[in-house]
């Protein structure tokens, strides 16, 4: 034997485990997943909380609608060849215009601008 090698001897010797070596026979034993027994209650418990948990989802998405903006001012942007942009969201004129000097565009009222609702008026029924 030459100097310096040392002879395998089997085990976890310096060449490693026996299953290392190109020459042994058993291929190595991975460890094996641990898995449940699937039983059909804890498959059915699995579905049912799948389907809870989807309808609590979609109810989530179900709120309360989102208002459109609604403010009495429009900026009308200019822009090349007709393509500005509008912004109907000014409370006064005067912030409107504000917005717009500089840049270019007009400030017009709002079409589609519906007041809030004030306090209503009571009116006494005839006795």
């Amino acid at each position: 034997m030459a100097a310096g090698h040392i002879q395998y001897r089997g085990g976890r010797g310096c060449n490693g485990p026996d299953w290392l070596r190109s020459d042994h026979p058993v291929e190595p034993r991975l460890p094996q997943r641990v898995r449940s027994n699937g039983s059909k209650g804890s498959i059915i418990a699995v579905k049912a909380l799948l389907f809870v948990s989807a309808v609590l989802v979609g109810l989530a998405g179900i709120g309360t609608p989102a208002d459109a903006q609604n403010y009495p001012w429009c900026a009308y942007y200019s822009g090349s060849m007709g393509g500005g942009g509008t912004n109907c969201g000014f409370v006064t004129f005067e912030q409107c215009m504000a917005t717009v000097s500089g840049i270019g565009g007009i400030c017009m009222r709002n079409t589609q601008f519906v007041p809030p609702a004030g306090p209503r008026a009571r009116y006494l029924s005839p006795r």
